[in-house]
């Protein structure tokens, strides 16, 4: 468990690692906000799936309800 806690803050780290410096270097404090939400988000819901194994299907099925065309 705590080594996939560990890969996962490892990709994570790496992708901002990449990303960050450019849009800091630019000053692009939108595109920083809208990044770090995303990336948060993202942080979090894969740590709640892999880790505290949390089941998204009744989210999911309720989202296909309020959005499909039926």
């Amino acid at each position: 468990m705590l080594s996939d806690f560990l890969i996962i803050l490892l990709i994570f780290g790496i992708v901002g690692f990449i990303e960050l410096p450019t849009i800091i270097k630019e000053r692009q404090w939108k595109e920083f906000t809208v990044f770090s939400v995303f990336f948060l988000l993202g942080l979090t819901i894969t740590i709640m799936y892999q880790i505290f194994e949390f089941d998204f299907s009744g989210i999911s099925h309720w989202l296909v309800s309020v959005f499909s065309y039926d």
